[in-house]
C-alpha cells in the first residue's frame, strides 16, 4: 500500500529524541519535525500507522486534517436581526423584534455585559431572570454595571478570521481631567475623547519563524513575509472583528484597555499567507516565549487567547437534502452496535435515532477531536498561555476521555471517509483536556442554553451567545453579509480616532459569541498579574460563577412544539433566493437553502427589498399550486414584508419565485411531536451539563478585599473538577513564572 503523511502525537515530550532515533532506524521518512510540539509528521502506510498506535508512548496516529477532509469552522450563526429603536442612555439589548426597525448604536450595548457583570440593579435579582429577554416583560434594560479591571498591560490574541486593524472599538478611552492620558482602573472617562489604537499589527512570521522553524529533513516551508491587515473599511469577513469587539471593545467589550492581536487561522490573509492548523499553537507559544519585558510592569504580559473555531466533518455538501437513512450503516453507543437489525429503544427511524443517540437526518456537521491539535493546546497551556474555546454549534453531547460515551461513533456511507465518526468527543481545540470550553446562553428570559450549543460534562461555563452586539466591518465589503450593518457614530466625539476608517455594529449568535465573553472577563482579571495561567483562570471561574440560574429540560428550548422561526429572504439575482435565519436544522445561511419544520411550527419569511419581478410563493410538493389551506398571509409578496405560514399537513413543499422557476428551495415538514424532556432530540437537553454561568463576585484574598490588583490566585484551581495542569508530564520548557517563561 502507498505511503501517506501521518501525524504522530506522543504523550510526553521527553520521549521525542528516543522516538526520533527509533523511527529513523526503522526507515520512516520524516515529513515535518516541530521543535515546539510533540507532533511529528511521517510518511507511512495505513498498516504501519495502525501498528504504531499500539506503542504506549503514542497518543494517536492520524492523517493530516486535509486528508481527513476536516474543516476549520467558525462557531457562529450568521442570523440577521431586525431592530427596535431604544431611548435610554445606556441600555443592554436582547431584542427579538422581527419587524423592520432601527436602532441607536450609541445607546444599545452587548447584553452580556449586564448578564455577567459584578454589579447590577437591585430591582433585577438573578440577572432579571424571566423578565429580560425573549418571552419576558422587556427585551432591553438600562442599568449601572461594573466589573473588575480593564485588561491594561494584557495581550489578547484573537485566533479567528481577519480582525480589522482600525475599528473604532480598539480606541483607548482617555481619562477625564488629563491631557491625552489613557484611562486606567478607577479613572473616569471624559466621555468625549479617544486615544491610541490598541490593535497591534504584529509580524507573526518575520518575528517568530526562527523560533518556529522546522528542523532536519522536514520538507515543509513555513509561511513567510510581511503580514498585512484589513482595515475596517476593506475587511471582507465579519467574524473575527465581532469576536474581538466582545473580548476587548471599548464600548461592547470587557477588556477595554487590553492590547489586541489578530492571528488569522481561518482562510488566507490579505497578504497571501495561510497558516496551517497544525502550526497555530507553535506560533502562539513562540509569541508568548519571545515577548519583551513590559516597561511599565517590569515583567512579561499575560497572554489570553480566544478560539471561536473548531475542527469538523461537514457532510452538508454530500447530503444537501439530509442524510439518507440507508447510508447510516451503524451506531456504536456505549459499546453496543445498533443498526436496522438491532434498533435502539425508539426505533430505527430518524426521530428514534435522534432521540436515542443525538444523530439526526439534518445534523450533518460532526465535531472532530484531533489529538495532534489537543496536544498542542496542552503544551501551550503548560507554557502559561490561557486558552478559551467555543464549544461548537452542533447540538451534540460532549464528554471527556474516560466517559462511557467517549467512544460512541457512527458510520455513514459517503461521509468521513466511511470511517467511524466519534460524535461525543467535542471539537479540537475545545476537546483538549484543559481548554476552557464555553457554551452559549440563549436570548430567552429564563436562561436556557441556546438550542444550537453543544452541551454535556465537557462544558466548563455558559455565557451570553445570542443577539450579541459587537464590532462590525464595513457592510459594503462583506461577503456573507453584504450591505448589512449599522453605522456607529459613537467614536465621533472629539473628532474620533484619526486612524479609524469607520465603525459599525451588528448582532450575531453562536458559541463563537459566548466564548469571547469569558476571554474578556479573564483578561480583566489578568490585569497587572505577573503570573496568570490556565490554572488561575479556572480558579477565577470557580470562585465567581453564578450557580443554578439556568433552566433545562421540559419543553423550554426550541425543541418545544409550535415554534416560530424567522428567515430573512433577499433576491440578489434571477437565479437564487438567499436565506439567512434558523429552522429545526439549527441555522440557514445560503442560496436556495432547504427549510426544515415540524408540523405545527410557524415560519416567517421576512422579505428584504425583494424586487417586484421576484414574487415569493409557498407551493405544494408538485410545485403547481400555491398552498392556500391554511391561507398564507402575503403569499406571492415582494418588497419588504413577511410571508408567514403554519403548515397543518406534513410533507414536502417549496418556496419559489412566481417568475423565475430556478429561484426555489425545499420546505420539509416532518410529523414530529415534542420529544420527552431530557432526550437528545429535545434541543433543551442538559445531559450532565454544569449549571454554571459566567459571573463576577467580590473576591476575598487572605481576608482582604480582592479588587483585581492583588497577587496571583496560585493553587485555587487545585480541586477544580479534579484537574491539575501539572498532572500531565508535557512541558515544552522548564516551568518558570509566566512573566519569564517562554509564557492562546
Amino acid at each position: 500500500m502507498s505511503e501517506r503523511i501521518y501525524v504522530v502525537t506522543l504523550y510526553n515530550r521527553e520521549d521525542l529524541e528516543s522516538f526520533y532515533a527509533e523511527m529513523a532506524e526503522k526507515g520512516f521518512r520524516v515529513n515535518l519535525k516541530r521543535p515546539l510540539s510533540r507532533n511529528t509528521h511521517y510518511w507511512m502506510t495505513d498498516e504501519q500507522a495502525a501498528e504504531l498506535r499500539g506503542d504506549p508512548r503514542v497518543w494517536d496516529v492520524q492523517l493530516t486534517p486535509e486528508d481527513l477532509g476536516l474543516e476549520m469552522v467558525k462557531n457562529a450563526y450568521p442570523e440577521k436581526i431586525n431592530w427596535n429603536q431604544q431611548q435610554a442612555f445606556e441600555q443592554y439589548w436582547k431584542d427579538d423584534t422581527v419587524a423592520p426597525a432601527t436602532i441607536d448604536p450609541t445607546q444599545d450595548r452587548n447584553w452580556g455585559l449586564f448578564h455577567h457583570s459584578a454589579l447590577y440593579g437591585v430591582g433585577y435579582p438573578n440577572r432579571a431572570k424571566t423578565q429580560f429577554g425573549s418571552g419576558g416583560t422587556f427585551e432591553t434594560t438600562s442599568d449601572d454595571i461594573a466589573w473588575y479591571n480593564d485588561g491594561i498591560n494584557v495581550d489578547v490574541v484573537i485566533c479567528d478570521d481577519p480582525v480589522s486593524s482600525d475599528a473604532g472599538e480598539w480606541a483607548a478611552k482617555l481619562s477625564a481631567g488629563t491631557a491625552n492620558n489613557r484611562m486606567r482602573m478607577n479613572d473616569t472617562w471624559d466621555g468625549t475623547n479617544w486615544g491610541s489604537n490598541r490593535f497591534v499589527e504584529y509580524q507573526w512570521f518575520n518575528n517568530l519563524n526562527s523560533a518556529v522553524s522546522s528542523i532536519d529533513d522536514d520538507g515543509q516551508t513555513l509561511p513567510t513575509g510581511t503580514v498585512t491587515y484589513y482595515t475596517n473599511a476593506t475587511n471582507t469577513i465579519e467574524h473575527g472583528t465581532h469576536v474581538a469587539g466582545t473580548v476587548a471593545g471599548a464600548i461592547h467589550g470587557w477588556a477595554n484597555a487590553a492590547s489586541i492581536y489578530g492571528l488569522q487561522v481561518l482562510g488566507t490573509m490579505p497578504s497571501g499567507q495561510t497558516l496551517p492548523g497544525l502550526l497555530i499553537f507553535d506560533y502562539l507559544r513562540a509569541f508568548h516565549a519571545n515577548k519583551p519585558v513590559d516597561d511599565d510592569l517590569g515583567f512579561r504580559r499575560p497572554t489570553i487567547t480566544n478560539h471561536s473555531w473548531g475542527y469538523a466533518i461537514n457532510a452538508s455538501n454530500d447530503f444537501p437534502s439530509g442524510i439518507p437513512l440507508a447510508n447510516l450503516t451503524q451506531i456504536e453507543y456505549q459499546g453496543v452496535i445498533y443498526n436496522s437489525s438491532n434498533p435502539g429503544p425508539s426505533g430505527w427511524n430518524w426521530f428514534g435515532i435522534e432521540t436515542d443517540f443525538g444523530i439526526g437526518k439534518f445534523k450533518r456537521k460532526f465535531p472532530f477531536q484531533y489529538a495532534a491539535i489537543d496536544a498542542d493546546v496542552e503544551d501551550a497551556i503548560a507554557d502559561g498561555i490561557v486558552i478559551v474555546v467555543a464549544a461548537g454549534n452542533d447540538n451534540f453531547h460532549m464528554v471527556r476521555d474516560g466517559d462511557p460515551n467517549w467512544n460512541n461513533n457512527v458510520i455513514i456511507q459517503g461521509a468521513g471517509g466511511n470511517q467511524p465518526i466519534f460524535f461525543n468527543r467535542g471539537s479540537s481545540p475545545g476537546s483538549a483536556p484543559n481548554a476552557i470550553n464555553v457554551g452559549s446562553i440563549s436570548k430567552y428570559s429564563n436562561f436556557r442554553r441556546s438550542s444550537f450549543s453543544n452541551y454535556g460534562p465537557r462544558i466548563d461555563v455558559w455565557a451570553a451567545g445570542e443577539n450579541i452586539l459587537s464590532a462590525w466591518p464595513n457592510p459594503a465589503t462583506l461577503v456573507d453579509f453584504n450591505g448589512v450593518g449599522i453605522a456607529d457614530p459613537s467614536y465621533s466625539f472629539g473628532g474620533g480616532p484619526p486612524w479609524s476608517s469607520g465603525s459599525w455594529i451588528y448582532p450575531i449568535q453562536g458559541t463563537s459569541m459566548a466564548c469571547p465573553q469569558v476571554t474578556g472577563v479573564l483578561a480583566c482579571y489578568a490585569t497587572g498579574k505577573n503570573r496568570f495561567t490556565q490554572e488561575d483562570a479556572f480558579g477565577i471561574l470557580q470562585r465567581t460563577m453564578q450557580m443554578d440560574l439556568m433552566d433545562w429540560d421540559g419543553a423550554v428550548g426550541n425543541g418545544s412544539i409550535n415554534t416560530t422561526y424567522d428567515v430573512t429572504v433577499t433576491a440578489p439575482n434571477s437565479s437564487v433566493y438567499t436565506l439567512v435565519g434558523d429552522d429545526r436544522d439549527g441555522t440557514i445561511n445560503g442560496n436556495n437553502e432547504i427549510v426544515r419544520l415540524y408540523l405545527g411550527d410557524t415560519i416567517n419569511f421576512n422579505l428584504s427589498n425583494v424586487s417586484s419581478i421576484h414574487p415569493f410563493f409557498v407551493r405544494n410538493s408538485s410545485n403547481n399550486q400555491n398552498v392556500t389551506t391554511p391561507s398564507i398571509p402575503n403569499n406571492g409578496a415582494t418588497g419588504t414584508t413577511t410571508v408567514s405560514w403554519t403548515p397543518t399537513v406534513a410533507g414536502s413543499y417549496y418556496y419559489v419565485c412566481g417568475v423565475h422557476g430556478g429561484m426555489r428551495g425545499d420546505i420539509i415538514v416532518d410529523n414530529f411531536t415534542q420529544p420527552p424532556a431530557g432526550q437528545f432530540s429535545d434541543d433543551s437537553c442538559r445531559k450532565d451539563s454544569p449549571n454554571a454561568t459566567l459571573g463576577q463576585k467580590e473576591l476575598r484574598w487572605d481576608g482582604d478585599q480582592y479588587d483585581g490588583n492583588e497577587g496571583p490566585l496560585k493553587g485555587v484551581a487545585d480541586d477544580f473538577k479534579g484537574r491539575r495542569i501539572t498532572d500531565r508530564n508535557s512541558l515544552a520548557f522548564p516551568r518558570r513564572n509566566t512573566f519569564f517563561q517562554p509564557a492562546r
